[in-house]
Parts: structure tokens; C-alpha cells; sequence
């Protein structure tokens, strides 16, 4: 699954790791994505982001999801 969109580190974040801890290989692709830090409830991009390479999202370009279709 590739998940892109609004709000790297929540809505991204949460729907990439619902989809891996329900078996899915996820990829987040950052440069299509857009993230906003929101401290007061404690949502951060690089938070967010190393939870998710600990669940083994694989963070990734378009170019990247690109080349894995065309040569997959």
C-alpha cells in the first residue's frame, strides 16, 4: 500500500500504520505528502516518523514507487 496526503504525522501516519499492523507493506511517500507539527497534542513529523520505520513503514519518493511498478 502507498499512502500519501495531509498531515504526515497524523492522518498519513495513522492510516500507514493501521495497514501495517494489518499485514500490509506500507510506503509513505513524503514528497507527496504534507506534514504539520501540532505540539500541543504532542503530534511531531520526526516522532511520527521514526514510530513508523520502527513498524517497518518504508518511507519513500514518488520517483521510488515509480520504479518499483514499472520494474515490479
Amino acid at each position: 500500500m502507498v499512502v500519501c496526503g495531509i498531515a504526515t504525522n497524523i492522518c498519513c501516519f495513522y492510516a500507514a500504520r493501521d495497514l501495517r499492523r494489518a499485514g500490509f507493506d506500507v510506503w509513505l511517500a513524503e514528497d507527496a505528502s504534507a506534514g504539520i507539527d501540532v505540539p500541543a497534542a504532542g503530534l511531531f513529523q520526526t516522532r511520527a516518523k521514526a514510530e513508523g520505520q520502527s513498524l517497518g513503514i518504508r518511507y519513500v519518493t514518488v520517483a521510488e514507487v515509480r520504479e518499483a511498478v514499472s520494474t515490479g
